[in-house]
C-alpha cells in the first residue's frame, strides 16, 4: 500500500530531500571515481592484443592467430624499442621492456604451434608460417612448424613449392 510505504519512509527519515541529494551525489562521486580508475588502469594496446592472441589461440582460430600475433609483434618490437612509456618509473621501465620482448616471442611461439595442430588446412598452415617468416625470419620457433610447413607446401603447390619454402626456411637460418 503506497500510503503505508510513505508513512515507513517519512518515520525513517528516506523522504528527505537533503539525503536525496547526498545520495545521488555519492553515486555520481563514485561512478566519476570508477571511470578514472579504469582509464588510469587501462591496458595499452599491447596488452589488449596479447589478450587477443591468448583468445585466439585459445579458440584454436588459426586467422585470428595470424591477426593478433602480427598485431602483437609490431606493437611488442615498437615497446621495446620506443621511449620509456608514461608511468613506469626508471627501476619498472626495463622490467616492461623484457616483458615486451617475451611477448613478442609468445607471438612468434603462437604461430608456429597453431601452424603444427594436426588436421588444420595446408593452406592455412603454410599462411602461419609465411607469416612467421615475416615477423621474424630467424624465430626459434620456426622448426615447430617446419615438418607441417613443408607438407603442405607439397600438398598445395607440388615439390616445387616445398623446395622454394625449404630455401625460405634455410636462407633465414
Amino acid at each position: 500500500d503506497y500510503t503505508r510505504s510513505t508513512t515507513v519512509a517519512a518515520s525513517q527519515g528516506w523522504d528527505n530531500p537533503a539525503r536525496e541529494i547526498n545520495v545521488k551525489n555519492s553515486i555520481f562521486a563514485l561512478a566519476a571515481l570508477s571511470l578514472c580508475l579504469i582509464a588510469w588502469a587501462a591496458p595499452n594496446g599491447l596488452d589488449d592484443a596479447y589478450k587477443q592472441l591468448k583468445a585466439a589461440q585459445s579458440a584454436k582460430d588459426a586467422d585470428a592467430v595470424m591477426k593478433w600475433a602480427t598485431e602483437t609483434a609490431k606493437l611488442a618490437k615498437a615497446e621495446a624499442a620506443g621511449p620509456k612509456l608514461e608511468g613506469y618509473s626508471d627501476e619498472d621501465w626495463p622490467k616492461r621492456v623484457e616483458s615486451a620482448n617475451g611477448v613478442g616471442r609468445l607471438s612468434e611461439y603462437a604461430l608456429a604451434t597453431t601452424a603444427a595442430e594436426p588436421g588444420l588446412a595446408p593452406a592455412k598452415v603454410v599462411a602461419l608460417v609465411d607469416t612467421l617468416l615475416t615477423v621474424n625470419p630467424k624465430s626459434t620457433y620456426l622448426g615447430v612448424a617446419t615438418n607441417a610447413y613443408l607438407a603442405a607446401l607439397l600438398k598445395t603447390g607440388g615439390s616445387a613449392k616445398q623446395i622454394e619454402g625449404a630455401n625460405k626456411i634455410i636462407a633465414a637460418s
